[in-house]
């Protein structure tokens, strides 16, 4: 709620009202209403960050299982994995999250691709842009499919060169390569 208050330190200029004596100056009082604002904003940002950062998807059935029991490939925000042993992995609202899977041990046949999204710089017209669409496009490669033979709490990670601009990122995607690398860093895929 909004309150006046009485603000002797204030220059005699910020008057708020005619009728008032000249040395009597009022200021608003926004205080409750900033800091409801402050923690809606922090509270919010924790939820976004604890949810958006990562996101941990199960590839095998029943419940969860102890660290030791699964194996875990992390995929970086410019990585869509396709499919895991034939399976198609769902795509969710936004792409643009790293991703965790947990597999139960053993060979996987994992099948990923580039895929990156830019804005299209002002002034670029393409007549494949709608007049009242976003300009942004998507950068994709060829899907690769991989090999790998996972150990109980294992993690591996899928790495690649990182795209510094759209063009960069259409060369990159036009003869994409990735890694698949333990803890220590070793390649551990086979790419078929």
């Amino acid at each position: 709620m909004v309150g006046l208050h009485y603000c002797p330190e204030l220059p005699v200029r910020f008057r708020s009202f005619e009728n008032s004596h000249p040395r009597e100056v009022f200021c608003l009082s926004y205080r409750p209403v900033i800091l409801r604002t402050l923690l809606i904003m922090v509270l919010a940002s924790l939820i976004v960050a604890c949810s958006a950062s990562s996101r941990v998807v199960r590839v095998y059935d029943g419940g969860s299982r102890d660290e030791s029991q699964v194996a875990r490939i992390e995929t970086p925000t410019t990585i869509k994995l396709l499919s895991i042993d034939c399976q198609q992995q769902k795509t969710y609202l936004t792409d643009s999250i790293s991703m965790t899977y947990e597999l139960l041990p053993g060979e996987h046949t994992i099948v990923y691709q580039y895929n990156s999204i830019w804005s299209v710089p002002r002034g670029v017209e393409r007549e494949d842009f709608a007049e009242d669409t976003a300009k942004v496009q998507n950068v994709d490669s060829v899907p690769i499919e991989a090999v790998i033979d996972l150990e109980p709490g294992g993690r591996y990670k899928i790495t690649h060169r990182e795209a510094k601009n759209i063009r960069d990122a259409q060369t990159m995607a036009a003869k994409f390569s990735a890694e698949i690398v333990g803890e220590s860093g070793e390649q551990v895929a086979q790419r078929r």
